[in-house]
């Protein structure tokens, strides 16, 4: 139905700018005639109504691929005229003139954006709210039997001679950005040691609490125990702060309510949500505020859930090792979360776990070399190679030491 009204539109705009097209512009007669001109617009204002209120990503995309033509064929009548009167043009001219080679250029780069987003970009953003990164999400992320992203199925008990790494986490565990889970650091730990068996027990937006709901589960329904890698990333605490939970609410209120244009356009779409969303107070300055999250009342309390977590481990017969991941996207000498990786080095010492920080290993890497791109702050390829090789120097000794439980 939608589709139908915003194709009905843009064929009444289409005609309304072929009859305007044709007026004869002559020097007796300088002005469209009335009915004709106000066909034009009462067709080019039901397009942009139709267009604000009724998604339709074919009737957008017809639109942005009729309009550089429509504007080219005026372009070129107004040009024919203006030759054939032989004098110079008024200044009113001169400003229509230009509005329409404006106007031509912002619709083929309109016309270029909107297929470049909706049939040549392949890739995702931090978030992953918009519909690059939805598609990508279900073209690249293929999921076991076990509701977790990998090509390998996972059995509740140890295979006979093995060792047991189950990694748990987050989008950083899940490969969020990396199309081959081969590429992610799990992936490259499986092909370099096949004596391990390694699982991936991670989830998108998976926190402390989730984790530990879900190793809680795991190991009631049977799943065996050995060596528990919690990778750990600094936003696993953002649930503690009340001011991060409003600012999830105002984006998704404001994605709610805005106009049915945006969800017509791929273009459009990633440009919102780069502006829109990324301006909201919470959004921009998410790093900066996150680091409350380690001290006071919410470092007391992410603590005592970590805590839970190691004896959740415990408890099912694994041990628990820990690797923190750094802000990517923030690295260098004047890196700001460097405090809170200091208190989770000095937590997990108190409990006696085996803690790796990638932060120095990774502090002196250019940003742009190790994230997805530019809107997707997520460990790429490239970082996931480091952190495996780094991963097995630190876990190897470590299984060695501590023999199966």
């Amino acid at each position: 139905m939608a589709t139908a009204v915003v194709l009905g539109a843009l064929a009444m705009a289409l005609l309304g700018c072929e009859v305007w097209s044709r007026v004869r512009m002559r020097r007796d007669q300088p002005r469209p005639q009335p009915l004709r001109a106000a066909l034009a617009l009462l067709a080019l204002l039901g397009l942009g109504a139709a267009l604000w209120t009724q998604p339709s990503e074919n009737g957008f995309l017809a639109v942005v691929l009729v309009l550089p033509l429509q504007l080219l064929v005026v372009l070129a009548r107004f040009f024919r005229h203006h030759r054939r009167r032989g004098r110079p043009a008024s200044w009113r001219r001169l400003l229509f003139g230009n509005a329409l080679l404006m106007a031509l250029t912002f619709a083929l780069l309109l016309l270029g954006g909107e297929l470049w987003f909706r049939f040549g970009r392949d890739t995702t953003d931090s978030i992953g709210y918009t519909k690059v990164a939805q598609r990508w999400l279900q073209r690249h992320y293929r999921f076991n039997t076990a509701t977790f992203r990998d090509d390998v199925e996972y059995a509740p008990a140890i295979a006979a001679g093995k060792r047991r790494i189950s990694f748990v986490g987050d989008s950083f565990t899940a490969g969020h950005g990396i199309e081959r889970v081969q590429d992610r650091f799990a992936g490259r730990l499986r092909a370099r040691q096949p004596e391990w068996e390694v699982h991936v027990l991670a989830h998108n937006g998976a926190d402390t609490v989730s984790e530990t709901k879900l190793l809680e589960l795991l190991g009631s329904n049977g799943y065996q125990f050995d060596e528990v890698v919690l990778v750990y990333c600094l936003n696993d605490v953002q649930d503690l702060l009340p001011h991060w939970t409003a600012t999830l609410a105002a984006a998704a209120s404001t994605a709610a309510q805005r106009p049915a244009l945006f969800d017509s356009s791929w273009l459009l779409d990633t440009i919102y949500y780069r502006v829109a969303i990324q301006t909201l107070p919470g959004i921009g300055d998410y790093f900066s505020f996150l680091g409350e999250a380690y001290r006071g009342e919410p470092w007391q309390q992410q603590q005592q859930r970590l805590q839970a977590l190691q004896q959740v481990v415990e408890r099912h017969g694994g041990r628990l090792t820990v690797v923190t991941w750094p802000f990517l996207q923030r690295l260098g000498a004047d890196y700001p979360q460097a405090a809170a990786h200091t208190a989770l080095a000095e937590f997990w010492q108190r409990q006696g776990v085996p803690h790796l920080d990638l932060l120095p290993l990774l502090r002196d890497e250019r940003p742009a070399t190790l994230v997805v791109n530019a809107a997707d702050a997520h460990p790429n390829a490239h970082a996931s190679e480091l952190a495996a090789a780094a991963i097995e120097r630190w876990l190897g000794p470590l299984l060695a030491a501590r023999p199966r439980r």
